[in-house]
Formats: structure tokens, sequence, C-alpha cells
């Protein structure tokens, strides 16, 4: 009994000691983003695309609650024009056509770029780290527009924004050929 005692002891001891020399990880405050997947998934009318990415920030100050869209975060700038930071989620949808990479130009009102939310706790302050989700669809419809043809390659750029306005890092991801009918 007495020797479980000291070898649960000695363990603790061990345990303790190398729980302590593990410490915070350090990230820069400009988040830095790394592709993890793309998943296109075919679905009734047209194509799911889920992007998974890898990110690191230093002060952890990303997301945005639902509410925030004035300030900083408001859609228009004081002089009417769009705010790019009232997206934390960049995207840029390329198509290749005859071997060459198109972006594909979008409007202000129209984009693939979205808002994702707080990944923090209020009031707390440190490096978080995590995988990212984004989802969308790209209807059949779409190729009536022109700007998408059945069976097209396409990709996409990346880029998030913290909620001090500090840019990460672009990543493409893999090429995704469309199922479109």
């Amino acid at each position: 009994m007495i020797k479980n005692f000291i070898k649960l002891s000695i363990f603790i001891v061990i345990a303790c000691f190398i729980v302590s020399c593990v410490g915070t990880p350090e990230y820069p405050i400009t988040p830095q983003v790394t592709l993890n997947n793309v998943i296109k998934k075919r679905v009734i009318d047209g194509d799911s695309i889920i992007i998974a990415v890898d990110f690191k920030d230093g002060d952890g100050d990303l997301g945005l609650a639902d509410d925030e869209t004035s300030g900083l975060y408001s859609f228009y700038n004081p002089d009417n024009t769009t705010n790019k930071f009232y997206f934390n989620y960049w995207l840029n949808f390329y198509v290749k056509r005859n071997n060459i990479w198109q972006l594909i130009p979008f409007t202000s009102s129209l984009n693939f770029n979205g808002r994702f939310p707080k990944l923090y706790k209020e009031g707390r302050k440190g490096p978080l780290k995590g995988t990212l989700f984004y989802g969308f669809h790209i209807p059949d419809i779409a190729v009536v527009s022109g700007m998408i043809n059945k069976n097209d390659t396409i990709k996409f750029n990346v880029q998030i924004v913290d909620r001090a306005l500090n840019v990460s890092n672009i990543i493409e991801t893999n090429e995704v050929v469309l199922d479109l009918k």
C-alpha cells in the first residue's frame, strides 16, 4: 500500500512537472490561416461547398456578434461606399477557362464573403487556434447567368479578419469540379 502511494506520488510530481513545462502558445496577433479541406457535395438543386480553414490568432479576438453592424463593422462607410470589414471571412471565387484562372467578379451586395461568430468568451484574452467551417450553395440556376458553366473547375482564395481589423494571409483551396445541371 505504501509502495503504491509512493508510486502515485512520484507519478503526480512528474505529471505536474511536465504540465508546468508546457506554456501558453505564442502566435502573432495577426491571424494566420492554413487550408484544412474543401468538400463538395451534390445536393438536389446544385453543389454544396464547405471550406475548412485552420487558424491561429495571438490575442484571440476573432468573430463578430450578429448585432455588430455599426461603426467599424457597418455595411457602409461614412461616404456610402461598402465597408469591406462588415465581413470577417473574405472569399474570392475563381473559375478555370482555357487553362487560365479567372476571378469571378461579384458586386458588394452579391458575393461569397461572410461573417463568423465570436470564437472567444467575453473577457478572455489570449491565443486561440481552431478550425473554421464555411459553407455555401452554388445552385444549378447559376449556369443560366453565364458566370459558371456545367462541370467548371473552380477554386477559392480565403482570408479572415480579426476584430482589430488585422487581415490574415491568403490561402488558396484545392480545385473543385462542379456537377451543376
